[in-house]
């Protein structure tokens, strides 16, 4: 009933905070798939005439999704065309891409600009950049416990790579600095909760930083440092030798000197 009310009455989605569970006119997901959903109906791409389109909507996205000069996309999309005939291609797949969405004012031309109506259109990865944000925000008040809520809510939108890492080099670009922002702001999220000597926040931190990063070896240092400080040595060390493994089998590498001193240290506790 309310999500009927909210479409009947139109009612735009708060501006703090853009909850997916809302009815949305669109619905973009760019995060390990792409797919687009116009009222909860997931939108069927069919043909080749449907690929230009969907680039511009996804360098739009690349470059922040407001406020976009049309003039840079027709450079990503268009490079071996100018003037005029760049200005032409682009209205096209504006046309296209438009009716394609099939919702008014979800993509907004103003003084040579492209945006994205943040107020009709959801984008996952938008989203993720802004609770990466406020997540920094809390950290550098010292204040962890908020912190942590925004990320859990990040981790809950990641679904994997932007785009499943289909992508050209600008995209790649993009994921690697969405994940090492990612990245640092678990590391220093769970290093504030350690400082504050909440071992079992922090680890748990770490823990979830590997379902991003599966091999980063700071986040399984940090861990078997959490389990030491509560006494869990032989978790520690089987965490350690687990690792030890992986990085054997797949790499043919042995963990580094830190992480090793650590296991030693533990070791000489755990006897």
């Amino acid at each position: 009933y309310v999500r009927s009310l909210i479409k009947q009455r139109e009612l735009e989605p708060p501006v703090s905070n853009q909850p997916e569970t809302w009815p949305w006119p669109l619905r973009d997901h760019t995060l390990g798939k792409f797919e687009i959903y116009r009222y909860d109906e997931r939108i069927a791409f069919k043909g080749k005439v449907q690929k230009r389109p969907l680039h511009l909507l996804q360098a739009l996205i690349v470059m922040g999704g407001d406020q976009v000069p049309e003039t840079g996309l027709q450079d990503e999309l268009w490079p071996d065309l100018d003037g005029d005939d760049a200005r032409n291609a682009f209205n096209m797949a504006l046309h296209r891409l438009r009716k394609l969405l099939g919702v008014k004012r979800a993509l907004q031309l103003t003084g040579g600009k492209v945006s994205i109506d943040r107020t009709i259109v959801w984008v996952d990865v938008l989203v993720l950049k802004e609770l990466l944000a406020k997540s920094q925000k809390f950290y550098r008040r010292d204040d962890p416990g908020r912190a942590a809520d925004s990320l859990e809510a990040a981790f809950d939108l990641y679904k994997g790579p932007f785009l499943g890492g289909d992508v050209d080099s600008k995209g790649f670009s993009f994921q690697e600095n969405l994940e090492r922002v990612f990245l640092r702001s678990v590391e220093e999220t769970g290093v504030l909760f350690e400082k504050k000597e909440m071992w079992g926040k922090a680890e748990s931190m770490f823990r979830r930083g590997l379902e991003i990063d599966s091999l980063k070896e700071d986040f399984y240092k940090h861990i078997m440092c959490c389990c030491e400080q509560e006494g869990r040595f032989a978790e520690a060390m089987s965490l350690f030798r687990r690792y030890k493994k992986i990085l054997s089998t797949l790499f043919g590498l042995d963990p580094g000197h830190e992480i090793t001193s650590v296991y030693g240290n533990i070791r000489k506790k755990a006897q």
